[in-house]
């Protein structure tokens, strides 16, 4: 997920660029809000936090993959969000699979 993710941000930039768009260059303050959360966590807590944070996480980004592929104004962003999209749904997939483990 890692290695997809890290992927998907460059191939985001890109597109970005080419649409003559900025990208943010840090964490949203609710993702920070979210690392502080999980850094006072350990075991059992972490893990069903983190789950349930990935799915949440995972359901919005499928949401808004999928208005910009169907949606979007620049199409360069455009055609990244169809091709990307395939990969956040595995995600999330992987994620809710995660969430049954830790239950």
């Amino acid at each position: 997920m890692v290695e997809d993710h890290t992927k998907v941000i460059e191939e985001l930039k890109q597109a970005a660029a080419k649409a003559n768009m900025d990208t943010a260059t840090e964490l949203p303050r609710k993702g920070k809000k979210a690392q502080e959360k999980l850094a006072k966590l350990s075991g059992p807590e972490f893990d069903r936090a983190y789950a349930k944070m990935t799915i949440n996480d995972h359901r919005n980004e499928v949401k808004e993959f999928e208005r910009e592929a169907h949606k979007g104004n620049a199409p360069e962003v455009k055609e990244f969000a169809a091709k990307s999209l395939a990969t956040h749904q595995e995600h999330l997939k992987q994620a809710e699979a995660l969430e049954d483990i830790n239950h």
